[in-house]
């Protein structure tokens, strides 16, 4: 059973953690305590948070309300949508980011497409390839907008490798070619992979098997430093970028 917390999918989850040690739901609050000019650190307990609330900013009615309304609000988005991991800042910095990850969960089981990423953000879709007995193999993968405007693509030859080093490869390949296309300093990237076990890892290195820790590792820096999105789609979906793959194996 998944034990990580359901907001940011990197730490065990409990009571305390959920509504104060998550970066997502801190990020709330350090937001309300910002815009109210109130210095704060985090709490040892939820209770503690509770108890001196009331107290940061006296005389306050709304105040009073955003502590319930945020905790309602954590509960409720965990329970309604226990399968959408929430990257730092989307709620706090770009809330639309979140409704594009919300409304792509639910048509998952039924996406036979490319969709395109909200304004502001290009896709990357990648994918790795390996013949039978691993002899060789392909890596490929293109960078879109939300007009679907290529940026970028790749389709490469790799191996002998396991097919899992394939997709590493792939996936630190083209978050080069993010970072090289110079989209990074003007908006976001949605990284997606079919490959789950990779992004698994990418997620929690301490799911990575030790052989391939530290090319994971890396890959898992660039994603934290880009503050990229990860998502895991159906092969069927990701077909354009596993013929590049393909067409790298030659």
């Amino acid at each position: 059973m998944d034990t990580l917390c359901p907001l940011c999918d990197k730490f065990s989850e409990s009571v305390s953690h959920l509504f104060l040690y998550c970066e997502v739901v801190w990020g709330l609050w350090s937001r309300f305590l910002h815009f109210w000019n109130v210095s704060f650190v985090v709490p040892e307990s939820l209770t503690a948070l509770i108890s001196v609330w009331i107290d940061l900013v006296p005389r306050s009615t709304i105040w009073t309300f955003i502590l319930g309304a945020e905790m309602w609000n954590t509960a409720w988005f965990v329970y309604r949508f226990p399968d959408v991991k929430i990257p730092f800042d989307s709620l706090v910095g770009d809330p639309k980011v979140t409704d594009f990850e919300v409304s792509s969960k639910k048509s998952s089981s039924s996406l036979s497409h490319w969709v395109p990423p909200p304004s502001g953000f290009v896709k990357l879709n990648v994918d790795g390839d390996m013949v039978k007995g691993w002899s060789r193999g392909g890596i490929g993968g293109l960078l879109r907008d939300n007009d679907g405007v290529i940026f970028g693509s790749f389709s490469e030859s790799v191996g002998p490798d396991p097919p899992i080093i394939a997709e590493l490869l792939a996936i630190k390949r083209g978050l080069f070619l993010f970072v090289v296309s110079g989209f990074d300093s003007n908006g976001g990237l949605i990284l997606e992979s079919d490959c789950s076990t990779a992004l698994q890892w990418i997620k929690n290195l301490g799911r990575c098997t030790p052989l391939f820790e530290s090319m994971v590792k890396d890959i898992a820096s660039l994603v934290v430093e880009q503050d990229v999105i990860v998502r895991h789609i159906l092969r069927s979906v990701n077909w354009e970028a596993n013929g590049l793959a393909k067409d790298g194996i030659g």
